[in-house]
């Protein structure tokens, strides 16, 4: 590689980072502890509410398990961030692109993904919904008006923070979504594990299954401390469940059918190769003609047996098991309190 590509790739890096990343950065804490220290603040504080107004053990156990939330939004941004990084440095390696196009493309998506105003405020609208429909619930642990301000107060900062959190998801999933139509792709069925549709599962993979992790934590809350549910929060449960599934297959669909038309497309070239040769094998069937078609055969058996879809069976029942379990037991749950 040469020295102006290595530059180049390193120079990926320098877009700007998001804001829960340069929050990170202030701290000088290795990944993930920076976030853990102010969510534990933020628990501390909360601890200091809860004996000084003499409220229960059950609304401290709450907070802990918010505050744990608070650091687990925020780290899955910077680990999202991560992610396109290391995405960036290989994107354009996999582009039939120059570095200068692919570079800006990248550029353009750091900038809306971390930086545009909707990142802010989507994270302000998810605020009011979780303070209007979690609310009631979550202050219902809550004996003193000081604890359940606070307990609002906690609750509009875990919905910031997913509003930012489910921001940066989408633009993840749009800038792969892009790829093929504002940067050409070089798309081989053979390149099983560097390609960039492969290379775009992987991280539309590991986004999914860290917002699975961070909504079953969020579900646990209200089991482990005994909340009553009320229809708004259970709809919003169900929603969140169904987008983390959507958001994993549907991308996942439009690239098993670009891996399918590919796939195709070297089939029947092979076919058309393979009737030529019969031909010649029938007439001249010599030892040079029959080797060549064997081995055509054996090319074919080949390409049929890649696959088309750019993940395993077992992946994908881990991500629907991660959400759909929790998801059916919260739900059942709520029907037996009624």
């Amino acid at each position: 590689m040469s020295n102006h590509t290595a530059i180049d790739h390193y120079q990926y890096r320098q877009n700007p980072d998001a804001w829960q990343t340069k929050v990170h950065s202030l701290l000088r804490l290795p990944f993930p502890l920076p976030w853990l220290v102010i969510a534990g603040v933020l628990f501390l504080a909360g601890y200091v509410v809860v004996r000084w107004s003499g409220e229960q053990t059950n609304a401290l156990r709450f907070l802990a398990i918010q505050s744990a939330l608070i650091a687990a939004i925020a780290n899955s941004v910077v680990f999202y961030e991560k992610l396109l990084d290391d995405a960036a440095e290989t994107f354009p390696q996999l582009l039939d692109e120059q570095d200068r196009a692919a570079k800006q493309w990248v550029g353009q998506w750091y900038d809306w993904t971390f930086w545009s105003r909707k990142n802010l405020l989507m994270g302000i609208a998810l605020a009011c919904v979780s303070v209007l429909c979690a609310g009631h619930s979550n202050t219902s642990l809550f004996t003193t008006a000081i604890g359940k301000g606070y307990s609002l107060f906690v609750t509009l900062v875990i919905g910031f923070l997913g509003g930012s959190m489910l921001w940066t998801m989408l633009g993840i999933a749009r800038m792969i979504s892009s790829l093929g139509h504002d940067v050409q792709i070089k798309l081989s069925i053979f390149d099983t594990s560097t390609s960039a549709l492969r290379a775009a599962s992987s991280v539309l993979w590991k986004t999914s299954l860290t917002a699975s992790m961070v909504y079953i934590l969020g579900i646990s809350t209200y089991y482990l401390c005994s909340i009553q549910i009320d229809q708004s929060l259970l709809a919003i449960v169900l929603v969140f469940g169904i987008i983390i599934l959507l958001y994993f297959i549907l991308p996942q669909v439009n690239i098993h059918k670009t891996l399918v038309r590919i796939k195709r497309t070297k089939l029947h070239a092979l076919v058309r190769q393979i009737d030529h040769t019969f031909d010649d094998v029938a007439t001249a069937p010599g030892a040079e003609n029959i080797r060549q078609l064997h081995d055509l055969f054996q090319l074919q058996d080949i390409v049929n047996g890649k696959k088309s879809w750019s993940f395993g069976v077992a992946e994908l029942l881990m991500l629907i098991g991660s959400v759909l379990v929790p998801l059916v037991l919260f739900a059942a749950e709520h029907v037996l309190r009624r």
